[in-house]
């Protein structure tokens, strides 16, 4: 049957290698049939023993999976730079084919090789799209200096705790470290899918001792029993990329331009157009700005994260809120008395505040910006975030650096000195004249 797989085992010898010829001879005139032939020699004459009626097991003439480099295993899977994943392929559709036919050893070996060059302490293995639930196992290097495996079923961005893995199906597990620095996982596991499909696996190394949040993760469809594989897109991944965008283009783009209309280009653009910029720039980043921290609300349930991420997004939206209250509640430029109570003599004290809440606002915003991007790479394995956010805060630092530079920034304020003087001082005259005549 076209693509089936039959395993003979003999024992070699003179009459023995001749008749493995003729075999092979006779059988690859079939179509998308492959011979593997596989024995030792003692001797005797040449064994030919059939296999179980119905075991056979689909695979492909050519194999589509990468030659591993590990003696004894036949397909390797780049998990990511320096970590590979090893397997046979007859032991793959082996278990599958066993799994068919009711029999209880359904378990493949695999074997996680470790490259000296990451400098890792340990490395995980598991079933699933994502960490969180998942269970894994993972070898280390233990307090002591001996090499050790344990098994865990893995929380949501927290240290898994020993024995959390009640019904972990991995067995046989070995954890070892070469006089080269490589070190290698191998263990055994329950195949949890058939040859017609694909076993999802995550997969993580740190180069802290265990248990620590993980330098790098990721996820891989892979087809056992073909060695065909895929990529996983990570859970929220879109709204991860969304939330991402909405705050680089609110924090590192529209927030720092509208502050350096205000700061250095008032005098050039003129009033009241910058104010009127300023304001609708501050607006639209405010909309995004909202957008992001409601996705984040709906989408995203995560305690413990790194850098304090959680907490200080909720500190620069505090922050964005009592920015918006000062600027609804601003003095009057012009020595106005506002909505019946707010004194222009008020005003230094207003910009003050209303400078030092920007300017918080602006770090703090850069910065979770920074660590968010930090954190999708770890998610997704993907650097595109990081590189938008260092490009961004890179581009802005340095335009108002120039700005700086050019003095902008005190010509824009002559300017407004220089146009707000005529105002005071009309306002000056009109409240001395009132007094006089109410004497």
């Amino acid at each position: 049957k076209s693509g089936d797989r039959y395993e003979i085992k003999y024992n070699l010898d003179s009459a023995g290698n001749a008749a493995a010829l003729q075999l092979l001879d006779v059988t690859r005139t079939k179509d998308a049939f492959v011979v593997i032939v596989a024995g030792e020699e003692d001797g005797s004459t040449l064994r030919v023993q059939s296999l179980v009626e119905g075991d056979s097991a689909a695979l492909d003439e050519t194999p589509s999976c990468e030659a591993s480099t590990v003696e004894g295993y036949e397909c390797t899977e780049q998990l990511t730079d320096g970590i590979s994943l090893n397997w046979n392929l007859r032991d793959a559709a082996a278990a599958t084919r066993r799994r068919g036919l009711r029999q209880s050893d359904q378990t493949v070996e695999l074997y996680v090789e470790v490259e000296a060059s990451l400098n890792a302490a340990y490395v995980s293995l598991g079933f699933g799209t994502q960490m969180a639930g998942s269970d894994v196992v993972v070898g280390y290097t233990d307090s002591n200096g001996a090499s050790t495996t344990g098994t865990y079923t893995l929380g949501s961005y927290v240290a898994p705790s020993e024995g959390s893995c009640t019904d972990c199906s991995f067995a046989v597990r070995s954890f070892t470290t070469q006089s080269t620095g490589s070190s290698a996982l191998v263990f055994t596991a329950a195949v949890p899918a058939s040859e017609d499909e694909e076993t999802s696996f995550v997969w993580s190394y740190g180069t802290s001792d265990w248990p620590v949040k993980h330098t790098k993760a990721g996820a891989v469809r892979i087809n056992l029993a073909s060695g065909v594989s895929s990529g996983i897109a990570s859970p929220l991944k879109d709204e991860h990329t969304a939330h991402g965008a909405l705050m680089i283009t609110a924090w590192l783009v529209i927030t720092p331009a509208s502050a350096m209309v205000a700061r250095s280009l008032r005098h050039i653009i003129g009033a009241p157009a910058w104010f009127n910029v300023h304001i609708g720039l501050n607006s639209v980043a405010g909309v995004l700005f909202l957008a992001g921290i409601l996705l984040a609300f709906d989408k995203f349930d995560s305690g413990n994260l790194p850098q304090s991420h959680k907490e200080v997004g909720a500190a620069v939206l505090w922050m964005w809120m009592v920015q918006v209250v000062l600027g609804a509640l601003r003095p009057d430029a012009h020595g106005k008395l506002r909505l019946g109570c707010i004194q222009p003599s008020w005003r230094p004290a207003w910009l003050a505040a209303h400078r030092v809440v920007a300017a918080a606002c602006l770090i703090c915003g850069a910065t979770n910006c920074i660590t968010g991007a930090m954190r999708y790479e770890d998610l997704h394995d993907e650097k595109s975030m990081l590189v938008a956010s260092l490009s961004m805060l890179g581009i802005m630092v340095i335009v108002a650096t120039g700005m700086e530079v050019m003095g902008l920034p005190a010509k824009a304020h002559a300017d407004a000195v220089a146009k707000r003087a005529p105002s005071q001082e009309l306002a000056r005259n009109t409240s001395n004249a009132s007094s006089i005549s109410a004497h």
